[in-house]
């Protein structure tokens, strides 16, 4: 039973960790995914001669990045406090998975935690 618990487990962990790299790629790509979303060229941003509607359009984009950037913050840090979790009960034993992205995943949820909270990263270019 309890080897039935420990398979489970692991696969369960994998699911999150497969889950926790497509996240990463979203964040990668926000640009493209938000322009994508709200229907803009990004030779609209170039041109710096918006209406009303594009101007609106892009505001919506800086909020997708933003909230894409925030969701790779809390995914970062769950995944970190369970790979903590994992590695220090030892729920399965090659624990090098679990160390791995346990720093991985700290890293970057410290790095953005501190861009975030210093507003380092940049709007969308609106002016």
């Amino acid at each position: 039973m309890i080897k039935i618990y420990m398979l489970t487990a692991r696969y369960i962990y994998l699911i999150l960790i497969i889950s926790y790299a497509i996240i990463f790629v979203a964040y990668c790509f926000k640009f493209e995914i938000s322009y994508r979303i709200v229907q803009v060229r990004p030779e609209m941003v170039e041109k710096r001669s918006l209406s009303f509607d594009e101007y609106n359009r892009l505001n919506e984009a800086d909020l997708i990045r933003r909230q894409v950037t925030l969701l790779l913050l809390m995914a970062s840090a769950v995944v970190m406090v369970i790979s903590i979790t994992i590695w220090y009960f030892q729920l399965f034993k090659p624990t090098l998975l679990p160390k791995i992205v346990m720093v991985f995943s700290g890293l970057c949820a410290l790095i953005l935690a501190i861009l975030n909270n210093i507003h380092f990263i940049p709007h969308a270019p609106i002016r």
